[in-house]
């Protein structure tokens, strides 16, 4: 119960003789009926004979000062704060209060399998998504969603690493961090054109650019067509130049400012996922061990562990690259993502296994960290592309023999987040345990705003492990109701 229904409580809401506890949640509304126990009826009458004081109010509880009218929601947290205090509880940063009993409640009853309904319905939830949050903070339990990865088996990680190249200015430096402000004030995101922008500063640099405008010539050497490059792709990097043009025009600088595309691909086909099995996740560990070291580079470092990471939590690519040092808690085993598709910040738990490979990783390229410093740097201190990281998993696949299906085929470097969902299903229905139970904590544990995002995860794993397909039906069959209709294009 919330500490405003505790107050709230009248003695007619007490069914004695039906044992249990009748209200109407103030915060949602809700009819909530909650077991009147032995323990806790006991306790009232006991504070009804020798506690509270005598009064005509309907209140069960009431302040002992005159006038005695009922206590306030900030009572109880009071009370259960002194409690937890005289029981020698530490706070270490974790929350205190009648609210923290709501969510050890919560916890404790995922941890007996109790079906997510159920727990909102007792905790007077509106919905059985507004249950989730209390699992999002929980790391114990998201670890159980984690996968054990393969240590760093590349023999170069024994010998250190090449030094790191000096930084230099390129081209549009100022003028470039003004327009992404500009363009991030107005809510856009403008990560993906950001990276355009620097290969187009690169672009700049090798053509011997020597300012201060943007000449013709410049602008039509970059906006030519890449050799196999995406009528998509092509029609997002000259649309991004054309911004950034316009800008520099408004700024009182000379620049040509291209013509727009007209090549819009649009809308592709649904891309049907590749899940890896394990055989094939042990030959691209491998493959990625046996990258040689550049001088110039850190790929050789980054792309084995990176690619673990992703197996064994299966995040995103772009909200990993983004993760920072002062995002990783080694110590709790655990990664704050803070840049994430929905906005939502969460945090990923970590197997022992990824824990250790994270250490070694991060004595030979973090000896000495910023908390600013991106944990997959690269050579100069900036974070990788995502279209770099894609572009070399694509060599590793074929150097660990597994065949691709061409362009827009797959298999996907994003297909690792498909594969660590289906396996870590299948290792919960393999070793018995409740997946009705995992299935919240697993769509916590992935960042998805519904839990009918995971719901295709379990269909994929019973199509990929068949002997577990009527392990899953059965478990979460009553849990998730079968989609029919038009109905299944929304998921």
């Amino acid at each position: 119960m919330r500490s405003s229904d505790i107050v709230g409580l009248r003695f007619e809401n007490l069914k004695w003789r039906e044992g249990v506890i009748s209200f109407a949640s103030v915060k949602t509304g809700t009819p909530t009926v909650l077991p009147l126990t032995n323990e806790v009826g006991g306790a009232i009458i006991d504070y009804l004979k020798n506690g509270r004081p005598e009064s005509d109010e309907p209140f069960v509880l009431l302040r002992h000062d005159r006038p005695h009218a009922r206590l306030r929601p900030a009572s109880i947290h009071g009370i259960v704060s002194a409690a937890m205090v005289r029981a020698g509880l530490a706070r270490d940063g974790r929350r205190r209060g009648a609210h923290a009993l709501r969510a050890s409640l919560a916890t404790r009853m995922m941890d007996g399998g109790v079906p997510l309904p159920v727990i909102s319905q007792t905790l007077s939830h509106e919905s059985s998504e507004t249950t989730r949050a209390y699992l999002r903070a929980d790391v114990d339990r998201l670890r159980c969603c984690a996968l054990d990865v393969s240590p760093l088996r590349n023999t170069w990680w024994m010998g250190g690493r090449f030094p790191m190249s000096g930084e230099t200015r390129l081209p549009f430096e100022g003028e470039m961090g003004s327009f992404l402000s500009f363009k991030r004030g107005m809510g856009f995101k403008y990560e993906v054109a950001e990276r355009s922008l620097r290969r187009f500063q690169e672009f700049c640099e090798s053509h011997e650019w020597d300012g201060p405008g943007l000449g013709k010539e410049l602008v039509d050497g970059w906006c030519a067509k890449w050799p196999h490059e995406s009528p998509r792709h092509h029609e997002g990097r000259v649309s991004t130049i054309r911004q950034f043009a316009l800008y520099l025009n408004s700024a009182g600088l000379d620049a040509y400012v291209p013509a727009g595309t007209t090549t819009c691909s649009g809308r592709r086909a649904r891309y049907s996922a590749h899940v890896f099995t394990l055989g094939e996740v042990d030959a691209i560990m491998d493959a990625c061990d046996r990258l040689c070291p550049h001088k110039h580079s850190t790929m050789h470092l980054v792309l084995p562990t990176l690619v673990r990471l992703l197996y064994s939590s299966g995040t995103r690519i772009d909200e990993t690259l983004s993760v920072q040092m002062g995002d990783v808690d080694l110590g709790v085993g655990s990664i704050r993502m803070a840049h994430t598709k929905n906005g939502r910040v969460r945090l990923v738990a970590l197997s022992e296994s990824m824990s250790d490979v994270l250490r070694t990783y991060c004595d030979i390229l973090h000896p000495s960290p910023s908390q600013d410093d991106f944990l997959f740097r690269r050579d100069g201190g900036g974070r990788y592309a995502s279209s770099t990281i894609y572009s070399r998993f694509r060599e590793v696949l074929a150097d660990a023999g597994i065949p691709r299906g061409g362009r827009g085929a797959g298999p996907r470097l994003h297909d690792l987040r498909h594969t660590f969902a289906c396996h870590s299903l299948m290792r919960a229905s393999r070793s018995g345990s409740d997946v009705r139970s995992l299935l919240p904590v697993l769509s916590i544990y992935l960042g998805h705003e519904s839990i009918r995002e995971t719901e295709l995860y379990l269909k994929m794993t019973a199509e990929v492990f068949p002997d577990v397909a009527a392990l899953v039906e059965e478990a979460c069959a009553h849990v998730i109701p079968e989609v029919s209709g038009d109905a299944q294009g929304a998921y």
